[in-house]
């Protein structure tokens, strides 16, 4: 199957970033959020913070101090997206917004009164859900209770840093890099064997990717155990469309380029089927060796994919067009 990004605007079902302002604000998917916010037909806004109130046992400040500073940054964040909703909508004027915290299922900072009433109300009834980043593991813990509601979910998904992770295959790509400490999470869990809402047809996610990152990829990619791995660099992005399955294969596709694959014939296999879009600060990252895991690249602006089990090939048609 030939597929081209030039021709239509696929309505999207997710944007998972590292950043929201470099990766959706700024970024080459604005458009594309723009359209998928403006086609629903309401605008409820529902910030999950939770993986920002993660107490960092290392810091100097109090618990109390913790939690006052990562409330007042998240609050400021949250208003920047706010910002960013109320300019796509302002021809209808009907942004509302709540904050959600997983762990108590809490509500907090409520723009209309009526709206949402419970943390179940909430998730099922938001048209657009962020899950901000901080200590993946803390925010997987307090979110497995509402696992099934954010799968079951209509709201278009925006994944920050961890809420991007989590909304993968594998919540263990957050160890690779050591920034997020699982041990806020008692009793101790075999964190490698934990999964996450899997909603990307198996794929597991690997946000703020940089160079010196590759040699991480490269020693942990063999735990993921098949699963396609998506890097997102630091002003990248990665999208998934509305009504591509979310079970089959399907094919790839970048930016402005077309490209075909071969659907893996395995019944039991599954292949992602989201659009990645590289970030300007993303430097060609090294040859991805050659293992179990299939990853997902992305060089100079064409999407490359690697497999010792696999074929992958891309077809780039025949232009005059110069790559972004």
């Amino acid at each position: 199957m030939l597929l081209t990004t030039t021709t239509t605007m696929a309505l999207q079902r997710a944007f998972l970033v590292s950043n929201f302002e470099l990766g959706i604000q700024k970024g080459e998917v604005r458009p594309l959020f723009e359209h998928a916010v403006q086609a629903r037909p309401s605008a409820k806004f529902l910030y999950i913070p939770t993986a920002m109130y993660a107490l960092k046992a290392s810091s100097a400040r109090s618990p109390g101090q913790q939690r006052q500073r990562a409330r007042r940054d998240a609050r400021q964040r949250r208003d920047r997206i706010v910002e960013t909703l109320r300019e796509i909508r302002a021809e209808n004027d009907d942004v509302q917004v709540a904050t959600l915290d997983l762990y108590d299922g809490s509500l907090k900072h409520k723009s209309h009164g009526t709206w949402p009433r419970t943390d179940v109300e909430a998730i099922e009834t938001a048209d657009v859900i962020c899950v901000e980043g901080g200590n993946t593991f803390w925010l997987w813990s307090c979110m497995e209770k509402y696992a099934k509601k954010l799968k079951d979910s209509n709201a278009l998904y925006v994944g920050v840093s961890a809420g991007a992770i989590v909304f993968g295959r594998h919540v263990s790509t957050a160890l690779w890099k050591g920034w997020d400490d699982p041990n806020v999470v008692q009793p101790p869990r075999k964190w490698r064997l934990v999964r996450g809402l899997d909603l990307a047809n198996g794929a597991s996610f690997f946000p703020h990717f940089t160079d010196e990152f590759a040699g991480l990829v490269e020693s942990n990619e063999e735990s993921l155990r098949g699963s396609d791995l998506v890097l997102i660099d630091e002003a990248g992005s990665c999208t998934l469309a509305e009504g591509t399955s979310r079970e089959s294969a399907f094919d790839l596709f970048l930016e402005e380029e077309e490209a075909t694959t071969k659907k893996d014939q395995s019944p039991n296999k599954r292949t992602f089927d989201g659009t990645v879009f590289r970030g300007p600060l993303l430097e060609p990252p090294p040859e991805p060796p050659k293992k179990q895991a299939r990853i997902v690249s992305i060089e100079d602006g064409a999407l490359s994919r690697r497999s010792s089990s696999s074929s992958f090939s891309l077809h780039q048609e025949d232009d005059d067009d110069d790559d972004d």
